[in-house]
């Protein structure tokens, strides 16, 4: 008797699945078929809370189907929607993480459809805001955030910030701490960067990857000492330093900063700039 249950419980999911291809199959022939204006302009502009208070408990069911109605706008044909359909996309995407903000999927199409159309990166990433703000637990909403702030609004200084709260959660990649620090090191704040650098190296305990933040918290080390001795050059002198040799040889520095990155750190002479790999 138990048998025949499970058979008919995976019998059913089965044929729902079935029913779910071949329903997304035939509305997308549907949404082909019509005209262009009767394709626009399918999300209606309700306010959240007022969908809150007309889905009741079904409020999670409503955003699974906002979230459809936005897919069936897409159709799956990206270069064919306008302007308009991109906008009532939006909406949808809005109203839906309004009424499910721990619905990880409209996060997911957010960052993967929304955030790259033209004049949509700061909309896209203010609901991406409320995801990381209602889905502690995960990382990905805080590393969609650091991405688009670094790519779409070249705000390398935030986007530090998300990356070192994102590293700092479990299973998070632990790259992201050395892309923070990178971050905050090429926005001119080097201090902040190795700080970074220890906090993770105290919360890691991987023994290679230990290994490897050790020898970034030395490079970055490395780039402070030469900032702090071009700015104490600076001041004595009234120019910036030629090379980096004249540190030593004006007896400013005893000697150069090991780089255990790279041959030598690299500077530029124009800006004053010193970067451990590559300046950027």
């Amino acid at each position: 008797m138990k048998l025949n249950k499970t058979f008919y419980s995976f019998l059913f999911i089965v044929l729902a699945l079935w029913g779910l291809i071949v329903s997304l199959h035939y509305l997308k022939d549907y949404r082909r078929q019509l005209p262009p204006l009767l394709i626009s302009r399918q999300a209606l502009e309700v306010g959240p809370n007022f969908l809150k208070v007309i889905s009741g408990e079904f409020r999670e069911l409503l955003a699974d189907y906002l979230l459809l109605k936005a897919a069936i706008i897409d159709g799956g044909e990206p270069e064919k929607i306008t302007a308009e359909d991109w906008y009532s996309i939006y909406i949808l995407y809005k109203q839906s993480m309004a009424l499910d903000p721990l619905f990880f999927t409209t996060a997911y199409y957010t960052q993967g459809n929304l955030v790259w159309k033209d004049g949509m990166a700061e909309k896209a990433m203010a609901l991406l805001e409320m995801s990381e703000k209602h889905r502690t637990w995960d990382w990905n909403p805080k590393w969609y955030l650091a991405f688009d702030y670094a790519n779409f609004l070249n705000d390398k200084n935030r986007a530090a910030e998300y990356l070192f709260d994102a590293a700092s959660m479990p299973d998070a990649p632990p790259v992201f701490a050395i892309m923070a620090a990178r971050f905050k090191q090429g926005y001119g704040d080097t201090m902040a960067s190795i700080t970074m650098l220890k906090a993770m190296y105290e919360q890691t305990e991987n023994e290679e990857f230990k290994s490897v933040l050790l020898k970034r918290i030395e490079a970055h080390t490395g780039v402070y000492i030469l900032e702090q001795a071009i700015q104490a050059y600076r001041i004595k002198y009234g120019v910036l330093p030629e090379t980096l040799k004249r540190l030593v040889n004006t007896g400013i520095l005893s000697a150069l900063p090991a780089n255990p990155v790279s041959e030598e750190y690299v500077y530029d002479p124009v800006t004053g700039k010193v970067d451990y790999g590559h300046l950027r």
